[in-house]
């Protein structure tokens, strides 16, 4: 315990750097699990798979009504515009995410 105060008094100079690299690889997490998440409706749609959804559910912060928002989003794209730009809106989606990984990765 000992050695573990002694580390900190070299550390203590650098902490908002540490802090900002902790929030910078937590954000580039999130953002990993993101990306990697837009590939299942990206395949779904290239393989036309995709359920379509009809009716949106009332905002809540759950990943069920999320995920179910974002279907509807998806459907009324394939519907009103066709798969094709679906596919094109996904791409755009998952290289966002990705830049975003990417960035938040490489400033931490």
């Amino acid at each position: 315990m000992k050695d573990l105060f002694r580390i900190f008094k070299y550390i203590w100079p650098y902490k908002y750097k540490a802090l900002l690299n902790i929030i910078l690889n937590i954000m580039s997490t999130l953002f990993a699990l993101f990306s990697f998440g837009m590939v299942i409706p990206f395949l779904s749609v290239l393989f036309n798979q995709q359920k379509l959804v009809m009716e949106m559910k009332p905002w809540a912060f759950q990943s069920d009504v999320i995920i179910h928002n974002f279907e509807y989003w998806l459907s009324q794209i394939i519907i009103n515009h066709g798969s094709l730009t679906a596919l094109v809106w996904l791409g755009i989606l998952v290289t966002f995410a990705t830049l975003l990984k990417t960035s938040t990765w490489y400033f931490a």
